[in-house]
């Protein structure tokens, strides 16, 4: 079904999509990609399928995209290198029962308005993570925390990274330095 909502967003002018077959993206698809993108929009079927494919795909993704190594002055006016992922990479979520060639038939406007409301994949793993979540639970919010710091540690940018500490901390009701502090 990936090729009719490939071209379905072409028909409708937006020529800058392509569609993976099947539910499993793969390391050469990313890396064909990042040679022509550096913002990635990962929008997969809202179900619990299309959750799991964009979760592994994001997965892929850090494992394959080529990082980019950026120098970065610490306290000390010492110059260091920090790795980035060669393209940023966003979620869009897409609305219950829709798929993109759905979406884009019914309302282009509303594609667009998501294409650019996509949310890191940050945001992304937390929403899907505590998704129904029951927040008097210390033992889901610490199994929340543990599926979230790889992805955490993964942001090189330590401003991002205590950005996405703090929100994390704030969702779940906890001290930022619990979810900081918690070993990997």
């Amino acid at each position: 079904e990936g090729y009719m909502d490939a071209l379905q967003a072409h028909q409708a002018g937006f020529t800058n999509v392509v569609a993976q077959m099947g539910t499993a993206m793969t390391e050469a698809q990313l890396q064909q990609l990042q040679r022509y993108a550096k913002r990635l929009v990962l929008a997969l079927d809202p179900d619990a399928a299309g959750i799991q494919a964009t979760l592994r795909g994001v997965e892929v993704a850090r494992e394959t995209l080529d990082p980019a190594w950026e120098p970065v002055f610490d306290a000390r006016g010492l110059v260091g290198y920090e790795a980035r992922l060669g393209a940023e990479i966003r979620i869009l979520r897409l609305p219950e029962g829709q798929d993109p060639d759905d979406l884009i038939r019914e309302s282009p406007q509303r594609w667009t308005e998501l294409v650019e409301t996509a949310v890191p994949v940050v945001e992304f793993f937390l929403q899907v993570l505590t998704d129904g979540l029951d927040l008097d639970d210390t033992k889901a919010k610490a199994r929340v925390v543990d599926a979230l710091l790889p992805v955490l540690l993964a942001v090189a940018n330590p401003v991002e990274r205590e950005s996405y500490i703090q929100k994390v901390a704030r969702t779940l009701r906890l001290e930022p330095r619990a979810v900081a502090e918690r070993d990997p």
